[in-house]
């Protein structure tokens, strides 16, 4: 846990770094919840990041999901999409409900990230988080190293786009549908096992060259 107090506002924060348990959630949330309890905190965030069919060479989508129906204007106006997911439980959704059970607001956000840019980190997803959750938090943070590397690795993909005719094809494909469809996730296209297998072996081989963020 980290903190920071605020001397301009009335909100102060309480950060939580750590590894997802894979067992024993309810325990987990719980013991988040009860420190919450404690602290009166009102409302609690969450971040996460997921692979989606969008192009890296458009803004990264935030969409978003609340536990309180009045939350959903919040999202609105800060442009942040209601997100449309079906699939397993997630510790994000443990939380939210639990959140709505003790009273305390709720807003999971998620960063959605180009399929066929597997990186451990992607900085081009992580800006856009960041910089989206400040701007509901109300404060100013310094996002200019996060944002540099952003803009070194969509230079890496753009050479590789200018390199490889298939990538060249499903990213404009990519780029249409993202101008025409909402957030609900969608598989993969066919083939995308060979261009993701391409681009890690790209950045793989600049990393070699020594081709390093700022």
């Amino acid at each position: 846990f980290f903190y920071w107090q605020s001397h301009s506002t009335a909100q102060d924060l309480v950060l939580l770094h750590g590894v997802e348990p894979q067992l024993h959630w309810h325990k987990f949330v719980s013991l988040i919840l009860n420190l919450a309890d404690q602290l009166n905190v009102h409302r609690i965030y969450t971040l996460g990041g997921l692979y989606d069919r969008v192009p890296h060479t458009k803004e990264p989508r935030i969409s978003g999901v609340v536990n309180q129906r009045h939350l959903t204007r919040t999202l609105e106006e800060h442009q942040i999409e209601p997100i449309v997911y079906q699939g397993p439980s997630s510790l994000h959704g443990l939380l939210l409900t639990d959140c709505a059970d003790r009273g305390i607001q709720a807003i999971s956000l998620w960063g959605h990230a180009p399929f066929y840019v597997r990186v451990e980190t992607n900085p081009m997803v992580c800006y856009s988080l960041v910089k989206k959750l400040a701007e509901l938090l109300g404060i100013d943070l310094d996002l200019e190293e996060l944002e540099k590397a952003g803009e070194y690795l969509r230079d890496m993909l753009d050479q590789f786009l200018a390199q490889s005719k298939d990538l060249r094809a499903y990213v404009h494909k990519l780029e249409q549908e993202y101008e025409l469809e909402g957030t609900a996730l969608r598989e993969p296209p066919e083939g995308a096992d060979r261009i993701i297998k391409e681009v890690e072996d790209f950045l793989r081989e600049q990393r070699r060259k020594g081709e390093t963020p700022p």
